[in-house]
């Protein structure tokens, strides 16, 4: 059945609507979105992507969202199911996602970062934790139950990447707050004067630096710009950063992300882009590895 025709027959039969027009928006990685008109209202449809399940707790992620959207991150869910993980959400009219270039607009930085700080100040407890060791585990088994060989200039660096993974978790204490688990720029979605936070598949109590990290390191920053969203992250706060505490999640949370990026490769899920993608975070490893032995 085509893509489309079988969203639309999905939507039909949850909602009791007829959907007048369907389109599938871009820019996803996890999951494929589909906005869709009805006669009297905007929905959009979130269709997991293939495999997404096996490494994702679906539950977590609803029980997640609907804590998450007491405060107004997130807009309104008609319908979730944590079996199958399909949501329909209230579509977010006149909405602009964040790009690299409003990093450079006080405005709009200072509301991205002043949300961040909302979830990671609130006193909300989400369902899970999101351990960076367990999920990196997790990500491994998946791959060892696929047979695929790995790349060997990523298994090389493998012992000396758990090292500094079990330095970070030993060496500095961990405090807990509820964390989305990626935010990237174009996660924000502006709308008027207000901030919106979507996609939560990732979301669970974890270190601020876990969530830090990931909003400056899925999109190309330069330094400069990077060092723009820590500043204004710590005017709102109120918080000072650990600057080698916060390279090493760096690290770390690239060699976890190669796993999944290498999942998505072998599952021919967007195979340009994430056998690039693994790559890059690899290259950004090393990268990373230089600047920590200079702050030692």
């Amino acid at each position: 059945m085509d893509k489309m025709l079988k969203c639309k027959k999905i939507f039909e039969a949850i909602m009791d609507e007829k959907c007048l027009e369907i389109k599938e928006l871009k820019g996803g990685v996890t999951n494929h979105s589909y906005l869709i008109k009805s006669a009297s209202h905007c929905y959009i449809l979130r269709i997991p992507g293939n495999g997404t399940n096996e490494y994702i707790n679906r539950k977590y992620e609803i029980e997640n969202m609907k804590k998450t959207q007491k405060l107004g991150f997130i807009p309104h869910i008609f319908y979730c199911d944590s079996g199958s993980g399909i949501l329909i959400l209230n579509y977010i009219h006149n909405n602009e996602p964040m790009c690299i270039a409003d990093i450079h607009n006080k405005a709009k930085l200072n509301l991205m970062t002043e949300r961040l700080v909302q979830l990671h100040q609130s006193s909300i407890k989400l369902a899970n934790e999101f351990n960076i060791m367990d999920s990196k585990k997790q990500y491994r088994n998946i791959l060892d139950k696929m047979k695929v060989p790995l790349p060997c200039e990523f298994l090389n660096q493998v012992p000396r990447l758990e090292n500094m993974t079990n330095y970070l978790f030993t060496k500095y204490s961990q405090n807990l707050v509820p964390c989305h688990g990626d935010p990237k720029l174009n996660n924000f979605l502006l709308q008027d004067d207000k901030m919106w936070l979507i996609d939560w598949e990732y979301s669970g109590m974890a270190e601020k630096y876990f969530d830090l990290v990931n909003m400056t390191s899925t999109d190309e920053l330069n330094p400069s710009e990077e060092q723009l969203i820590l500043s204004s992250y710590e005017r709102n706060s109120g918080e000072y950063l650990d600057k080698r505490k916060y390279i090493l999640y760096k690290i770390v949370i690239d060699y976890m992300w190669i796993y999944w990026h290498l999942i998505k490769f072998f599952q021919n899920e967007m195979p340009e882009y994430n056998n690039m993608r693994w790559q890059h975070r690899l290259n950004r490893i090393f990268a990373n590895i230089k600047i920590l032995e200079k702050i030692n």
